[in-house]
C-alpha cells in the first residue's frame, strides 16, 4: 500500500513507471520462483531415495566421502554436519537472491513500498506451504519422497525460522523506509495510519494484521526450542496448534489486502493442514470402529527400580492386533481416552512384527516415565496392573533409508528406552548371526522390558550397566579385549565383565560406560574386505554424536584406502533415558 505525506503524490502511471526495475506488479515471481525451488529439491531428493531402494549399486569411495562429511556431528547446535551445510547453503542462496537487485528502496514512499521489503514478504510466502506440510503428521512428502515424517521435523523447524528471518526483513525495511525519508515522525504517521484494531481485516489495517501475524510466528519459533518444548509437551502441542491459528488468521487478511497475488499460498497451507487433520480422524475413526489392524485394547505392566512411578521408570503396553503389517524401526501414535483423549503421542514399536503380515501378533510399546501422559499411563500400570486399557492407534509411520537385509553386520547401540528401537532388530536378524546389540541401561531390571520375547538370541547382546556401584551385583573380573563378530562384543579396559548368580548367563554384562567409538571401530575390523555394514544408534544425544563421529572416521578410512571394508551405513534416532 503507498502511503503519500509529501505535497504531490505521483499517479498510478508515473508510480508504474518508477518502479523498474523491480516493479511491484510483477513481485510475485519471488515467490512463484521460492516455491518451484522447493519442489525441485523435494524431487530430486525423492529421485535419489526410489533410485536407491531399487539399485544396490553405490559408487564405494564417492559415498563414503560423502557419508563422511554429512554423519559428523556438529555439537553446538546437535545436528549433523550434512544437515547444517545444507540448510546453510539453501538459506545463503535465498538471501543472496534476496539482496541481489538494487535499488533497495523507491525515491520517495510516494512512489511504493521498498522492492527489498517486497522481495522478503514474497520470498517468505513462498515458503509457508512448505513449512506447513514438512510439520504435518500425515505428510505427503513423506510417501513423495520415502523421507519420514519425522526427519522432515529438522526441516520444518528451520524451515520456520528461515521464514521468520525473511518476515523481520520485510517488516524491519518497510518501516525503515519513511523513517529514511521523514524521520520517526513519518514512522508514527504511518504507523497510526495503519494499526486500527477496527481495520484488521481491511486494506487500511496491513500494520495491524502483519505485526500480529509476525509476533504470532515469533512465538511458534521461539517456544518450538527444544528445552521449552520438552519442558511440558503436552502443553506445547495445544499453544502450538493455537499459534499456528493466530498466525494463519493474521496472515490471511494481510496477504488478501497487501499482495492478494499470494493469497493462494495460504490457502495452501490451510488445506495442507485441514487434510492432515481429516485423515488423522478418518483414520482413528476406522480403528474406533474396528475395521483397522488394531483391536483397540493394551494390556499396561510397570517397571522401574525401586519405584516405577518415578522418573526412568518404564512402562509396557502389549496392544492386541487383528494382523500385523509393520517393519522394524516404525512408529504409531498413541491415544489412552481415559487418560486424554484429546491428544496422541508417538511411541516406538518395540516388538518385532511377524513374518506373515496377515498374522495376528501383539505389538509392545515401552513408556518412559516422564511427565503428563506417560506419568498417567505409568499411574494406571501401578494401579491397575495387566488391565487391558481401551487405546486408539495410529500407523505404523517411519521407514528404515536402507534395506537391512542387503547388510552383512548390524551393529545396533541404545541407550536406555532407546532399546525399544533396536530390540526388533536383533529378533528379526539375529537367528542369521549378523546382528550385534550394544544397550546401555542402568539397571539389569531393564532386562525385564522384553523378558516374554524369546525370538532374541540373548548371546548377541551386550549391556552395559551405568548405575551406582549398589546396584550392580558383585563378582565382577577384567574382561579380555579380543573381538570375535560372531561372539559378544568386547570392552575396554575401564569396564568389567560380570560374573554373579542375578546376571542371565547368555547376555554379556559389563559395568561401566560403554566406549562408542572403541566399539564401532573393532567390529568394523572384524569384517572382511568388500563386506557392508549397518551401524543403527537410538539414545540420547551424546550417543548418537559418539556413533556419528565414530562412524564418520570409517568412511574416511574407506576414501583414503586404510579400510578394504564395502559400505558403512548409519541410521539414529534421538531417544532420552
Amino acid at each position: 500500500m503507498v502511503l503519500c505525506l509529501v505535497s504531490y503524490c505521483p499517479t498510478v502511471s508515473e508510480r508504474l513507471g518508477g518502479n523498474q526495475p523491480d516493479s511491484w506488479y510483477k513481485a510475485n515471481h519471488w515467490a512463484r520462483t521460492t516455491a518451484i525451488a522447493c519442489f525441485v529439491l523435494v524431487a530430486l531428493v525423492a529421485i535419489v531415495n526410489w533410485t536407491r531402494r531399487y539399485v544396490e549399486y553405490r559408487p564405494r569411495k564417492t559415498t563414503a566421502f560423502l557419508r563422511g562429511l554429512g554423519y559428523r556431528h556438529v555439537a553446538f547446535i546437535d545436528l549433523s554436519l550434512g544437515v547444517v551445510l545444507t540448510l546453510t547453503t539453501l538459506f545463503l542462496a535465498l538471501l543472496v537472491w534476496c539482496l541481489q537487485m538494487q535499488p533497495y528502496y523507491r525515491r520517495g514512499v510516494e512512489w511504493g513500498n521498498s522492492p527489498l521489503g517486497i522481495r522478503a514478504g514474497y520470498i517468505a510466502q513462498g515458503l509457508i506451504p512448505f513449512v506447513f506440510v514438512m510439520g504435518s503428521r500425515i505428510n505427503p512428502l513423506a510417501w513423495i519422497a520415502r523421507v519420514e515424517a519425522s526427519r522432515w521435523m529438522v526441516w520444518h523447524q528451520y524451515g520456520a525460522r528461515v521464514l521468520l528471518f525473511f518476515s523481520l526483513l520485510h517488516t524491519f525495511v518497510l518501516m525503515y523506509a519513511p523513517y529514511r525519508q521523514g524521520g520517526m515522525a513519518w514512522v508514527t504517521a504511518y504507523w497510526n495510519k495503519l494499526n486500527l484494531w477496527k481495520n484488521f481485516f481491511n486494506d487500511m489495517g496491513l500494520l495491524i494484521n502483519g505485526t500480529v501475524a509476525l509476533v504470532a510466528l515469533g512465538w511458534i519459533v521461539f517456544s518450538s526450542f527444544a528445552k521449552l518444548r520438552n519442558w511440558n509437551y503436552e502443553f506445547f502441542v495445544i499453544q502450538h496448534v493455537l499459534s499456528v491459528t493466530l498466525f494463519i488468521m493474521s496472515i490471511w487478511p494481510h496477504l488478501k489486502m497487501g499482495m492478494p497475488d499470494c493469497i493462494y499460498y495460504a490457502y495452501a497451507s490451510i488445506a495442507i493442514w485441514v487434510f492432515s487433520v481429516v485423515v488423522r480422524i478418518a483414520w482413528e475413526s476406522v480403528e474406533m470402529a474396528g475395521v483397522g489392524k488394531w483391536k483397540g485394547t493394551a494390556m499396561v505392566e510397570g517397571f522401574g527400580g525401586g519405584d516405577v512411578r518415578g522418573i526412568g521408570g518404564v512402562t509396557k503396553l502389549v496392544v492386541e492386533t487383528k494382523r500385523g503389517g509393520w517393519d522394524v524401526g516404525t512408529y504409531v501414535y498413541l491415544r489412552v481416552p481415559s487418560i486424554n483423549p484429546f491428544q496422541s503421542h508417538p511411541f516406538t514399536i518395540a516388538s518385532a512384527p511377524p513374518t506373515d503380515p496377515k498374522t495376528p501378533c501383539p505389538l509392545t510399546l515401552l513408556i518412559s516415565t516422564r511427565s503428563g501422559i506417560t506419568k498417567r499411563i505409568t499411574n494406571a500400570a501401578v494401579n491397575y496392573p495387566h488391565k487391558s486399557i481401551p487405546v486408539i492407534i495410529q500407523g505404523p509411520f517411519g521407514v528404515l533409508g536402507e534395506r537391512l537385509e542387503r547388510f552383512d553386520r548390524i551393529l545396533v547401540i541404545c541407550g536406555g528406552v532407546g532399546a525399544a528401537f533396536g530390540w526388533p532388530i536383533v529378533s528379526r536378524f539375529g537367528k542369521e548371526g549378523k546382528v550385534k546389540m550394544v544397550w546401555s541401561a542402568r539397571s539389569l531390571d531393564s532386562l525385564k522390558w522384553f523378558e516374554d520375547d524369546t525370538t532374541v538370541n540373548r548371546s548377541s547382546i551386550q549391556l552395559h550397566l551405568t548405575s551406582s556401584p549398589s546396584q550392580i551385583p558383585e563378582k565382577s573380573t577384567e574382561s579380555d579385549t579380543e573381538i570375535d563378530c560372531y561372539t559378544p562384543l568386547s570392552t575396554t579396559g575401564e569396564e568389567k565383565r560380570l560374573q554373579s548368580s542375578s546376571v542371565p548367563s547368555n547376555v554379556d554384562v559389563r559395568t561401566g560406560r560403554c566406549d562408542v567409538r572403541s566399539t564401532v571401530r573393532d567390529y568394523a575390523e572384524c569384517m572382511g574386505d568388500g563386506e557392508k555394514l549397518a551401524v543403527i544408534v537410538c539414545g540420547p544425544v551424546s550417543m548418537l554424536a559418539e556413533t556419528a563421529n565414530a562412524v564418520s572416521s570409517l568412511q574416511w578410512d574407506i576414501v583414503l584406502g586404510r579400510t578394504g571394508l564395502g559400505e558403512v551405513w548409519m541410521h539414529k534416532e534421538r531417544f532420552g533415558w
